[in-house]
């Protein structure tokens, strides 16, 4: 799937039932989602095309992956 060009002024939707589609990603890979999804004019309940926006965003831009949540566990030590 080709990806539009990005546009940090654009403020895309992005549902929250959008979240489990594609787990533990950072915000930022959601505002590519949302901006494609706006660019290309997709319904918000076709789950099956955002899902394939998903993937073709997570394969250009694989620095979302790992994105750290808040309820990973810490492992330090205190002295």
């Amino acid at each position: 799937m080709q990806l539009p060009e990005f546009d940090i002024r654009t403020k895309p939707p992005v549902r929250r039932e959008w979240f489990a589609l594609m787990p533990h990603r950072s915000q930022g890979f959601w505002w590519r989602v949302g901006c494609v999804v706006k660019a290309k004019r997709v319904r918000h309940g076709d789950h099956e095309t955002i899902k394939q926006i998903c993937e073709a965003v997570d394969a250009a831009h694989p620095e979302h992956r790992r994105h750290p949540c808040w309820y990973q566990p810490v492992y330090f030590v205190l002295r």
